[in-house]
């Protein structure tokens, strides 16, 4: 480097230089080219690629005056020339710093690894690009500035510009090098000898004296030139004279017969074997806005854009042509000619305030069609209403179309009603609005939800398999998508209005998701096993629900997959849609003895899993209706033990458990008094467990200071301590020491009950209530305590002798009976038949079965 040449020059150039910006710092540090690649990478995209997100192609579009599209062109030069500022700033100052450099590492740091050349080559490719920038932005401004000119004027273009052949002189300096020794690095997408042509004439153009332009003669005879090897860059070379040449001025001037001459001739050299597709594009492209001004010169330009629209298409034939044998340029082709027809319906449209445009387009081509319409709605700001009616306009027409175009329109033109409807149905620029509430309020967009979906789904259902996969088109665009759009506006519509659209957001939602085969249990459909499908099963399932389908209803909540945000609600609706949809069975209660048990497992299962939340207060509401059947009780009181086992603990489920065993006293009565005693065995082993589980719960929310108070909890207090406990007496009865009863020991037994009368109904407080007193007997009697159990049955019997009340007279015969067996037990069996005897003359009038019990121990 110079630096080791010059040392005090050098030295005195690094005072002088200014400080490297941080970026520069960080690429020198670090030996990094990724940023201005990365503009440079912007750069090439908006000046030789299709604009992201745009429908445009600056190459393309270059020749074409009238086109709305080039301010958005114009904007994209604009772009690319920050890109390229930003770029060239960076590799400069880069290269700055690094010639300046004077440490010994040099080589190590920024040779040996390829950093400096890298950003050589760097700068190299951005002079290239600068100089191409300069010649969009001359030809996009030249026609711009040559339409606003009088046609008897000449073009004012050259006083219009600024001096840019600094950027044009150094793009064709380092072309004329390339092309004498080719770079090192690929240049692949840029053909050098077109764009030294190109960069000629527009230095030409805005410097006269500058570089002279390539030779040629105002009147050419031989277009090709030559051999087939030069006769490429002959016809490129015409082609690139005929640019510079504008039509309009051209009419004026009386060359226009001139210029269609030379395009044709152009046009018919230029076959698939003489020349690339780009050459032939460009050619037939002139061709076709020369003839088209021709045409102009003799008819009115209202009644040639007519002619244009219904039949006269000699204008765009080389184009359509073109198109029609080379299928990577006929989206580019469709494109310009979609702008001309949009220009053009422009005009017509403010010349006679003509709503009735879209009649004019009825003989148009369909890709032409579908092209003009993507062109109003991806142009800023789009204009959906006139894409939406030029959609209208293809599938209106009778003629046969291709299925792939017919699917097309039915998409966009769906997409078109649902703009439309966010905006509030206006065509115009709006902005855009909640869907939901501009629906709700404003009858025209409405009608473009309903509109959509209508669209929609005749897609999803004709075109199924439909899918735009061409690179202009946006992502995610196929049946599917239009059905999943589809599903979504019906089910907010059926969400607002369920008796207006829950018929429509069936019939819209089963498209999507299918329908379930009632043989095979499965779903069904073109869309049914994708995972979109399978998101809306859940909301179809509502949909059922709202109509009054539950058996389909609940078949369709359970295809929810366990992976779905509403897998939880959708168990819950299952179970909820099935109970709905029972039969009743035995004794009114819904479903086979089967489904009780399912639905019951299910739920508690839900209910395990789920925190204390809304869905689980449903969950524990619908157990409750469930376990409240009186039909089923059996089966209830049997799963209530493992229900109670989730915590926190539902106050209803414990209730309706109280309750129920509260209910259970009579049975158990019953059972014992007419010596029903396998019955009431198995009734005793189902029940003890419960009632122990609800007596241990209703004890822990008692002693739990923080929890509510309620003056209803005493009297479940007591139904669960008199529950719980006359089933321990009857279970120490009936129970051995052998044979254990629900679970527990007969000593278990015996010592749980002895605990819970002294806890419940201590004998201290001399309890005027019978039943304490009766389990006392009970138990004593089970442990064999003859003595203490008579004395207590003796006590019943006084307390209950004179009382009129029913339950108080049974009481008062099962003591009688009782206290005789305490005597049998004793030995006393003459006292117990002397006293059968006296009751027997007494003509007593006994309650329940107990005078027969007492007849049978006198023997």
């Amino acid at each position: 480097m110079w630096q080791s040449a010059c040392p005090a020059l050098a030295e005195r150039g690094a005072e002088l230089s200014p400080e490297p910006s941080p970026e520069v710092q960080a690429m020198c540090r670090q030996a990094d080219t990724s940023l201005p690649e990365g503009l440079l990478d912007t750069a090439y995209l908006l000046l030789f690629q299709k604009a992201p997100g745009r429908d445009l192609l600056m190459d393309f579009f270059l020749d074409y005056a009238e086109n709305p599209a080039r301010a958005e062109l114009l904007d994209l030069v604009r772009q690319a020339d920050e890109s390229l500022q930003q770029a060239r700033g960076l590799v400069d100052g880069a290269l700055a710093y690094l010639d300046r450099y004077n440490q010994d590492d040099w080589h190590e740091r920024f040779g040996a690894n390829g950093f400096y050349q890298r950003l050589q080559r760097l700068r190299q490719t951005i002079v290239l690009f600068q100089a191409a920038e300069v010649y969009y932005r001359i030809r996009l401004s030249f026609f711009a500035a040559s339409r606003q000119s009088p046609p008897d004027q000449a073009s004012p273009g050259r006083q219009s510009f600024p001096d840019r052949s600094t950027a044009l002189q150094a793009g064709l300096l380092l072309i004329d090098q390339w092309l004498s020794k080719p770079p090192s690095f690929s240049l692949e997408p840029l053909d050098l000898s077109l764009w030294r042509m190109r960069l000629r004439r527009a230095l030409a153009f805005i410097d006269p004296d500058a570089s002279p332009p390539a030779a040629e003669d105002d009147s050419p005879h031989n277009p090709a030139g030559g051999t087939d090897g030069a006769g490429g860059a002959g016809l490129a070379e015409r082609l690139e004279y005929l640019r510079w040449l504008d039509p309009h001025e051209s009419a004026a001037t009386g060359r226009l017969d001139r210029l269609v001459l030379e395009t044709n001739q152009l046009h018919l050299w230029a076959s698939p074997d003489r020349a690339d597709s780009r050459i032939q594009l460009q050619v037939a492209l002139w061709l076709s806005i020369v003839r088209q001004h021709r045409l102009q010169q003799t008819t009115r330009p209202r009644a040639l854009r007519e002619r244009i629209f219904l039949s006269d298409r000699r204008y765009l034939e080389p184009l359509l042509d073109l198109a029609a044998r080379d299928s990577q340029i006929r989206g580019q082709v469709e494109s310009w000619i979609a702008a001309r027809l949009a220009a053009s319906i422009f005009q017509v449209a403010s010349e006679s305030d003509d709503a009735d445009w879209p009649n004019l387009l009825k003989d148009a081509d369909g890709s032409i069609l579908l092209s003009l319409g993507r062109w109003f709605w991806t142009r800023r700001p789009p204009d959906w209403e006139a894409a939406r009616r030029i959609y209208e306009v293809f599938l209106a027409r009778e003629t046969s179309r291709q299925p792939e175009q017919v699917a097309a329109a039915l998409y966009y033109q769906g997409l078109c009603h649902r703009r439309l409807a966010e905006r509030g149905g206006q065509g115009g620029q709006g902005g855009q609005t909640d869907q939901d509430d501009t629906a709700a309020s404003d009858p025209a967009a409405l009608g473009h939800i309903l509109k959509a979906i209508e669209t929609w789904n005749d897609l999803a259902v004709r075109f199924p398999d439909w899918s735009n996969e061409t690179p202009e088109a946006a992502a995610g665009q196929s049946a599917l998508a239009a059905a999943v759009q589809s599903a979504a506006l019906a089910y907010q519509l059926c969400s607002r209005d369920p008796e207006r659209y829950r018929r429509l957001a069936r019939e819209t939602l089963e498209i999507l998701v299918g329908r379930i085969d009632p043989q095979t249990g499965r779903i069904g459909g073109p869309f049914s096993q994708t995972d979109a499908a399978r998101s809306y099963r859940y909301f179809y399932g509502h949909v059922l629900l709202l109509d009054g389908q539950f058996h389909q209803a609940a078949d369709m909540f359970a295809t929810v997959p366990a992976g779905d945000p509403h897998s939880a609600e959708a168990r819950f609706w299952r179970v909820n849609c099935a109970v709905k949809a029972a039969p009743a069975g035995d004794g009114g209660s819904a479903g086979t003895v089967e489904d009780y048990q399912d639905w019951l497992t299910a739920l508690n299962a839900l209910r395990a899993e789920q925190p204390p939340d809304a869905l689980r207060q449903r969950v524990e509401n619908l157990l409750v209706e469930l376990l409240s059947q009186p039909q089923r009780r059996p089966i209830a009181l049997g799963r209530l033990g493992g229900i109670l086992n989730c915590r926190p603990v539902c106050p209803a489920l414990l209730q309706l458990t109280i309750r129920m065993l509260h209910e259970d006293r009579t049975e158990q009565q019953e059972m014992l008094a007419g010596e029903e005693l396998t019955d009431l065995q198995r009734l005793i082993e189902r029940n003890l467990p419960v009632a122990r589980q609800a007596y241990g719960l209703i004890r822990e929310q008692a002693a739990d200071p923080t929890g509510p108070t309620d003056p209803a909890d005493a009297v479940l207090n007591t139904a669960a301590a008199q529950s719980y406990l006359e089933t321990l007496c009857l279970a120490a009865e009936l129970a051995t020491p052998q044979t254990p009863c629900g679970g527990m020991t007969w000593l278990q037994i015996c010592q749980a009950a002895q605990e819970l009368l002294e806890e419940a109904a201590p004998e201290s407080e001399k309890a005027l209530e019978i039943w304490p007193v009766r389990c006392r007997a009970r138990l004593e009697y089970a442990r064999q305590r003859y003595e203490s159990s008579r004395s207590l049955w003796h006590r019943i019997r006084q307390a209950t002798q004179s009382s009129p009340l029913a339950a108080n007279q049974y009481y008062h015969w099962e003591a009688r009976y009782y206290s005789l067996l305490c005597l049998a037990a004793l030995d006393r069996q003459d006292q117990v038949n002397h006293a059968v005897e006296v009751l027997l003359g007494s003509s007593p009038k006994p309650a329940g079965p107990w005078i027969d019990r007492i007849t049978q121990l006198k023997h």
